[in-house]
């Protein structure tokens, strides 16, 4: 009796799910580089530009502050909740 390699069996879930995530992230980092017009179907490589006028954005750097405290508000007391205190 031969003894089969557990990765086999774990591989095509392996598969499906990188295909799933690392796809649409390939993608979306791609896409980031250029500036696209849907409409008029033109691409323009423009490198780290949006990159800096994202980050040179007030409203952008407040977002995100709002996201991190909702987000550290939100899990200390969804686990305070879970775990009874």
């Amino acid at each position: 009796m031969r003894k089969s390699n557990p990765y086999f069996y774990v591989l095509p879930c392996l598969i499906f799910l990188s295909s799933i995530v690392f796809f649409p992230l390939g993608f979306s980092l791609r896409s980031s580089f250029y500036d696209i017009f849907l409409i008029r179907k033109e691409i323009y490589f423009v490198g780290f530009d949006n990159y800096i006028k994202l980050f040179r954005d007030p409203y952008f750097l407040y977002s995100l502050w709002v996201t991190v405290y909702f987000v550290i508000l939100t899990v200390s007391v969804e686990v305070s909740l879970g775990l009874g205190i």
